[in-house]
């Protein structure tokens, strides 16, 4: 039995009869005025079309997310102003094979980009350079500046030769020196050993194919070298182009540009990766834009092809096509216009827009397909169908687009702006459905009438579901009681990093250093009045088990004990500084004097340990033969074992004479780039604060940020935008629920007049929403602050399809699963679908997760539609409308 055959118009009621009789004639003025609003809607689109594309712009930072006038972000902001930089920047990330080759890297890189203003407003190195180089000693501890300066003296017979004649052939020389030492002190005996022993091993791998690298820092100390030594830091504040989508994209292609012309690569012992803000947003627009097409030909053919089994014809397909197209091109402009650009939020109204968008068209013409069989005329089809459908169509629309504007008032700007643009897109969708389509429709002389008005194959739902009615609700109640127990298993996680793709490059570095606390991004800025006031904040806060280290300006401050330390250092110098820093160095041999050299040192080696016994010895003994070896390879593999053996030296040699010219440290004395990082002009200090332990969950962040705060309530920086913005987010959709909840609830209220039908209307869309956030909790699927964008959805389509469920049955149909109705909301449901489920194959993963939990909300929309809703308007059936009662 057809809802459009038995039941009563919404003009015969109240005000869903003004609603469908304005909708009526706005039908019945663009069905006469076909070439008037064709053109009119051409123009407009046209237009709209144009101003877009000039004006599209997308952030994809989560700061953009989330207002600037909460206290936190106005600390964060605070932060940023007075210390610049460090808030978008690119963090380049080198670790070499050994501490050498990464220095070597890190010094060729900052020299090639440097120059280049155009691109770098600054370029600084952040564990290392000239500072570190001249002033690390100070900051150790007195026993390890002795066990340095001793180890240098010990290695200089081996490093002198070297320092004149920085090669292969001078390494021999040194060896050969080395060895004819007879009462060679133990320890001194310990290194050169370990040097021999290095050496050794990296002649027979690089024979074996493999990429070894000598390390000469490792005979400078007995202790092992601590992994961080591998890995230098460079940060970059590039110049920005706020014409593109990408404005640190210039920055980002001469980084590149620089470490490949610089043969930076596995081939030369070193792996650069690419992090920071400005990478990862770059990053982010492409993970999105790499899906798109094949994303968009999936949904679109999907819809197309769901379209066409609903209305069966072509011509329709194509007017509902055109119209929806129109309308989110018009829009976007409306969009852009208002807001100056999108966010990775608000640019999920396409999708919102294209499923809303085809729903009413959908309604629209299911509806008019059905009455055109007893209809004189297209156009008086068309008005008979506006007339019958007019008011439940404009009440699902304004009902959306006021469930969409109640996120406006929140704190979340992503949804806020979101629901602004939704809200006016349903009202644009609304208005092109009763102008635009029906004159398209019109326009293409769609004469032949649908060859099925309903969905026939659930002829026997409607009675099926009457009778099993009790049994039904009962059912849905403890589904809904179930799931609603699961909810505080929920589990939400508003890390923004978490919504990128750990796939590229700037994301699984990123990664990477967040598993040490030594370089996790995720630490806490506190600012103070002065350097004193920081200082005593420092002190506090190292108490608290929940950090690990504080860095301020006065932790480039040597502690106490520079004097007895610059002591040493001087002594060294005086010992050290004639052969480490030679008058005539001397030029590159030829390969026939490296051969030479190789011989010779085997042989002095074979020499003098021929009769020695011990670990020297055999050291010495497997080193010769090592060198023989060398000797009689291939020149190729001469060359590049040679060159394993010395890249690092020069480095080494640099550092230990810059070691050796340190002076004493004062807060005058540090380097301009290093105090203004730390300490601003007018004398506010900032400290930075690392966690204790790595944060790999937002939980962890969480306690380690309310650990910090007990110190300092004004904390800023990544950790607390982590969980101030989940907050936030929270916040924000409580209170976006409750506003829209209110204003749908009053819409409803109005239009019916009566308590019983609007309460009919909602209570299946709240089932909807505890069944699909009961299912989140246990398939453990994560809430984010992308997909939660599914709670407008849910207001938004399952007010929509209830209220057309409850408008037929309140104007007397019955037979609701059978008619073109039900038709209309299945298929509308299904296109839906179509263009949500395909989200869900996006490489992004915070799309990807948006459009699967679309995905799953329609389907308990659908669900709580066709099976609750009918089965409880079956057990209401007493309930009569106003003009009846």
């Amino acid at each position: 039995m057809s809802a459009g055959s038995e039941q009563k118009s919404d003009s015969d009621i109240g005000a869903l009869g003004a609603l469908a009789r304005a909708v009526g004639g706005v039908v019945s003025f663009s069905t006469r005025r076909v070439r008037a609003i064709l053109f009119a809607t051409i123009l407009l689109t046209a237009a709209s079309g144009i101003y877009a594309v000039q004006t599209f712009d997308i952030r994809t930072d989560m700061d953009s997310l989330i207002s600037s006038e909460l206290s936190w972000r106005k600390e964060v902001d605070r932060v940023t102003t007075i210390f610049p930089g460090e808030d978008e920047d690119i963090t380049v990330v080198i670790d070499g094979k050994t501490p050498e080759l990464a220095e070597d890297a890190a010094v060729r890189l900052m020299d090639a980009l440097a120059p280049n203003k155009d691109a770098f407003v600054s370029v600084d190195r952040l564990n290392g350079g000239p500072f570190f180089d001249q002033y690390g000693l100070l900051f150790l501890p007195q026993k390890d500046v002795e066990e340095t300066i001793s180890g240098l003296i010990q290695i200089q017979p081996l490093m002198g030769p070297l320092a004149a004649d920085p090669s292969i052939r001078g390494l021999m020389s040194g060896l050969k020196t080395a060895a004819t030492v007879e009462d060679i002190d133990p320890v001194q005996a310990e290194r050169l050993r370990k040097a021999m022993d290095g050496m050794s091993k990296v002649i027979a791998e690089r024979q074996a194919g493999e990429d070894t690298y000598f390390s000469w820092r490792s005979l400078l100390s007995d202790e092992p070298q601590a992994p961080r030594e591998w890995r230098q830091f460079i940060k970059i504040n590039p110049t920005f182009d706020f014409t593109t989508t990408t404005p640190g994209e210039k920055a980002t292609l001469a980084l590149h540009a620089a470490i490949d012309s610089l043969q930076l690569n596995e081939a030369s012992g070193v792996n650069v990766r690419v992090t920071g803000s400005i990478p990862i947003s770059d990053e982010e627009l492409e993970t999105l834009a790499e899906s798109v097409g094949p994303i968009a030909i999936l949904m679109f053919g999907l819809m197309i092809a769901i379209l066409y089994a609903a209305v069966r014809s072509t011509r329709v397909v194509i007017a509902i096509m055109l119209t929806v197209l129109a309308g989110g091109i018009i829009t976007s402009a409306v969009g852009l216009g208002l807001l100056g650009r999108f966010n990775l939020i608000s640019i999920a109204f396409m999708p919102l827009f294209i499923g809303l968008g085809m729903d009413f068209g959908i309604q629209y013409c299911v509806r008019a397909r059905a009455d055109r069989e007893g209809a004189a005329s297209l156009a008086a089809a068309q008005r008979a169908a506006a007339f019958g459908i007019g008011g439940g169509l404009a009440l699902a629309a304004a009902s959306t687009a006021a469930g969409f504007l109640a996120f406006l008032p929140t704190s979340y700007r992503g949804v806020a702006e979101l629901g602004l643009i939704a809200g006016i897109g349903m009202v644009i969708a609304f208005v092109m459905t009763i102008t635009t389509l029906p004159a398209l429709i019109c326009a293409m002389q769609v004469e032949k009438p649908a060859p099925d008005k309903g969905l026939r194959v659930l002829k026997d739902a409607d009675t099926f579901i009457e009778r099993q009615r009790k049994p039904i609700l009962i059912g849905a109640t403890v589904l809904t009681i179930l799931f609603a127990i699961l909810l505080p298993r929920l589990q939400f996680d508003f890390d923004p990093m978490r919504l990128r793709s750990p796939k590229t490059e700037s994301m699984s570095t990123y990664y990477d250093l967040s598993k040490s606390v030594d370089t996790t991004p995720n630490v806490v800025s506190v600012l103070s009045n002065s350097l004193e006031e920081s200082k005593t904040l420092a002190d506090k806060l190292l108490k608290v088990p929940e950090v690990g280290h504080v860095l301020g300006v006065h932790s480039f401050l040597p502690p106490d004990g520079q004097e007895e330390k610059l002591a040493l250092i001087y002594d060294a110098r005086m010992l050290l500084e004639f052969s480490l820093q030679p008058f005539d160095v001397a030029a590159a041999p030829e390969d026939a004097e490296i051969q030479s050299a190789l011989v010779s040192a085997a042989a002095a080696l074979r020499e003098n340990y021929q009769a020695r016994v011990g670990p020297l010895a055999k050291s010495g003994l497997l080193l010769a033969q090592r060198l023989e070896t060398l000797s009689k390879a291939p020149l190729e593999m001469r060359q590049k074992t040679s060159n394993a053996l010395m890249q690092g030296f020069p480095v080494v040699l640099a550092q230990v004479n810059s070691l050796l010219t340190a002076e004493p440290l004062t807060i005058e004395t540090l380097p301009e780039d290093i105090r203004r990082a730390w300490l601003s002009p007018d004398g506010i200090s900032r400290i930075a604060v690392s966690p204790s332990k790595p944060l790999q969950t937002v939980s962890d962040t969480a306690q380690f940020v309310d650990a910090v705060r007990t110190v300092a309530p004004k904390a800023a920086g990544a950790a607390v935008t982590i969980v101030e913005s989940g907050k936030t987010i929270l916040g924000a959709f409580a209170i976006a629920g409750i506003l829209s909840t209110i204003v749908i609830t009053l819409l409803l209220w109005v239009s019916f007049a009566r308590a019983s039908w609007t309460g009919l209307t909602l209570l299946p869309v709240l089932i909807s929403a505890v069944l699909t956030f009961g299912s989140c909790a246990a398939l453990g699927f994560v809430i984010n602050l992308e997909n939660l964008i599914a709670l407008p959805l849910i207001l938004g389509i399952g007010v929509a399809f209830n209220i057309y469920f409850v408008v037929a049955w309140r104007n007397g149909a019955r037979g609701l699963l059978q008619s073109s109705l039900a038709r209309g909301v299945l298929f509308s449901a299904l296109t839906t679908g179509a263009s949500f489920g395909a989200l869900g194959l996006s490489a992004h993963p915070g799309t990807a997760s948006m459009g699967i939990l679309l995905s799953l909300s329609l389907v308990w929309i659908v669900l709580t539609t066709l099976i609750v809703l009918p089965a409880l308007l079956s057990l209401c059936a007493g309930a009569r409308a106003p003009s009846e009662t």
